[in-house]
């Protein structure tokens, strides 16, 4: 589904300040797997997403996304194959602009329409039967500014908006971190939900070691460019937290040294 093979990105190269982000790096992920990706502060995990979306292009190795060479595409021609949710609520969504003009520009780049396109009647009532399904009223308030909304309501349309036609792969880079612990599990219920209901390859920055044990079927420990932990299957279904750790440790031969992963 997704492969990236033999990827090296390095920042600053030839200079004193170089930094080897990933050095023939290589990944496969299946369709339908839903991955919860945990590192931390400079294991690469931010890097990643952004080679895979497209933000950054790789120096050397390959991506490909459903049989298609993506090493060197665009971002915004990835946009309607590759969703991303990211952990400040406020870069998902224009606040000036009204919950159903959102959800429109969104609707029309996922469905590789002219943003200047004209929203029919149709399209109306699907996006407003779309925001209905997220449960928290927007229906009601489709000319309202997102700006008046609250976090956890913003999170939640723009996870609706990620997903307004079902992209072949969907990152969520802790998409649930800036979130009071009420909107946190609310929205994580409803990342699940989606997730299941449509069968989206889902790979998820995190971390929270329990919500990345409970949530998803695969875990990947990332650590200084490398993946020192990929469990999945029944060991995975099993695991605890302090096993998680352990595995870590084991592979990258140190302890974990973030305070805020052991939530």
């Amino acid at each position: 589904m997704l492969t990236m093979l033999n990827i090296k990105k390095i920042f600053n190269q030839g200079t004193p300040d170089e930094r080897i982000v990933f050095n023939d790096f290589s990944l496969q992920v299946e369709k339908g797997e839903f991955i919860t990706l945990v590192g931390g502060n400079g294991s690469g995990k931010s890097t990643l997403f952004n080679l895979i979306s497209g933000i950054l292009l790789p120096d050397s190795g390959n991506i490909t996304l459903n049989d298609l060479d993506i090493t060197t595409m665009l971002e915004h021609k990835r946009a309607h194959m590759i969703g991303r949710i990211f952990q400040d609520p406020l870069k998902g969504t224009a606040p000036h602009m009204t919950v159903e003009e959102n959800l429109s520009i969104a609707y029309m780049r996922s469905t590789k329409r002219s943003l200047f396109s004209r929203i029919s009647k149709k399209d109306k009532v699907y996006l407003q039967e779309r925001v209905a399904q997220l449960g928290l009223g927007l229906e009601d308030r489709m000319q309202a500014q997102v700006g008046l909304l609250s976090g956890g309501q913003r999170q939640a349309m723009t996870m609706s908006m990620a997903t307004i036609t079902t992209p072949k792969l969907l990152l969520l880079d802790e998409h649930t971190a800036a979130l009071d612990p009420v909107s946190a599990e609310k929205v994580m219920n409803l990342t699940r939900k989606i997730v299941s209901e449509l069968g989206i390859t889902t790979i998820m920055i995190t971390h929270n070691i329990s919500s990345a044990i409970e949530t998803g079927n695969r875990i990947i420990m990332l650590d200084s460019g490398r993946i020192v932990v990929d469990i999945k299957g029944e060991k995975r279904d099993k695991l605890t937290k302090q096993e998680l750790l352990n595995c870590f440790s084991e592979s990258s031969e140190k302890e974990f040294d973030s305070e805020q992963i052991l939530q």
